[in-house]
């Protein structure tokens, strides 16, 4: 996260997302554990955000996704026959799929 996205957070968005999770247990929104900055010496601060995985299931994932809304340097090279290996696949990924699969996704909601 960069720090005016951090600053973004902390004014404008975390009192409505807290109370919201707060009232809406059941929410798919990722939980949001903590933001931290991390120093390392010979390194430049990073910024970081770590989350929860939003849903526990019992079984066997067919794919996971890192979602940015971002399409720069976001695709996983994955063989179209082979399964993910555990990968977490990216936007460009995830657009392809849904192409493939118009039925699973709305893809107006990428537009």
């Amino acid at each position: 996260m960069t720090t005016s996205e951090i600053s973004f957070f902390k004014s404008r968005i975390s009192h409505s997302y807290f109370k919201y999770l707060k009232q809406n247990t059941g929410s798919l929104l990722a939980r949001i554990y903590g933001i931290y900055t991390v120093h390392m010496a010979g390194y430049a601060p990073v910024d970081l955000i770590l989350m929860a995985h939003t849903i526990q299931i019992s079984g066997e994932l067919e794919r996971v996704f890192d979602l940015k809304g971002s399409w720069v340097n976001r695709c996983v090279k994955v063989n179209r026959r082979e399964k993910t290996g555990g990968r977490t696949l990216k936007d460009e990924n995830f657009e392809e799929v849904a192409k493939l699969n118009p039925d699973l996704v709305d893809l107006t909601l990428l537009e």
